[in-house]
């Protein structure tokens, strides 16, 4: 079987494209990088005497945050178009795992004692780093977007229009596409 069949049989398993199967893995792989990193930061540094925590931890959470990926689209979101409607829908998909993790850590208590901050730090942690990658990608494809078109863009002067002229200026900016730049 060669790898392109392989690739295609994983994706069809999954039911995604193959550049949503890798955002997915990105997303899945950045949130338990997210959960290391708490725990590093909460016990300064000595983790080797909490392996078993932790663990425990990534075991009994990586597989709720792979279904929140899912459930939530995040991988299916289009990350060079990103924006606050999408950072939204990560910071609930986020804090539903928050509330996963401190519900069932309360519960599994009595056998693996969970610190009480690891599921809010490794919510905060996975917010920025999910939020970042998608903002790079979109600063890196306006950024691209803008060097190709800028040679044939038209400069244009916005006068007395208010609010309407700030939204007009972003939206300029936002879309270099459009031929149009703004110099004041």
């Amino acid at each position: 079987m060669n790898t392109q069949n392989r690739r295609a049989g994983l994706s069809r398993w999954f039911g995604m494209r193959d550049y949503q199967l890798f955002k997915y893995a990105i997303d899945l792989l950045l949130w338990e990088i997210a959960a290391l990193l708490a725990f590093y930061a909460r016990l300064e540094g000595n983790v080797l005497r909490f392996t078993d925590t932790i663990g425990v931890y990534v075991l009994i959470f990586f597989p709720a945050k792979a279904v929140v990926i899912a459930m939530f689209g995040l991988n299916r979101q289009s990350w060079h178009k990103i924006g606050i409607r999408d950072l939204n829908v990560l910071v609930r998909a986020i804090s539903v795992v928050i509330l996963l993790c401190v519900i069932i850590s309360f519960l599994i208590t009595p056998v693996v004692r969970i610190p009480r901050s690891i599921p809010f730090l490794d919510g905060g942690l996975a917010l920025l780093m999910l939020g970042a990658i998608r903002l790079v990608v979109r600063s890196l494809y306006e950024q691209t977007l803008r060097s190709e078109l800028s040679s044939d863009q038209k400069n244009v002067l916005i006068v007395g229009a208010g609010e309407v002229g700030t939204l007009l200026v972003h939206e300029m900016i936002r879309r270099p596409d459009a031929g149009l730049h703004p110099v004041g």
